[in-house]
């Protein structure tokens, strides 16, 4: 459905200077005003990372003592750390890039993102 928006009335500078003009009856207001931190978790709360609807992270609430107590083994058994499926060889980092100045092989990879089922 497209619909066509009209342009408000009246408009103003706003206050900050990358933002430009905005409708003159819009307030302006600092996010601190908006917002509340909420600090209050359950021990069992996992936040999801998704990158286009694929999970990439999970982060379980934990505390640095229980990580201070925990090797790498321990962190793995725990489901605290998952490792990846296939590790990148020894030399990965001192491999050879390919300058790609006009972003082509970034515009690849956000395409092959936009591509894939959610």
């Amino acid at each position: 459905m497209s619909v066509a928006l009209r342009p408000y009335p009246v408009y103003r500078q706003s206050h900050l200077r990358w933002l430009g003009c905005i409708p003159a009856h819009w307030g302006e207001k600092r996010t601190k005003y908006l917002f509340r931190e909420v600090d209050e978790r359950s021990a069992t709360s996992q936040v999801v990372v998704t990158d286009h609807g694929r999970e990439i992270a999970r982060l379980v609430p934990t505390t640095s003592a229980r990580l201070a107590a925990l090797d790498d083994e321990d962190l793995v058994a725990s489901g605290i750390i998952i490792p990846p499926e296939k590790k990148p060889s020894p030399d990965f980092w001192s491999l050879p890039r390919v300058p790609d100045p006009e972003g082509l092989v970034l515009k690849a990879v956000l395409k092959e993102r936009e591509e894939e089922p959610v």
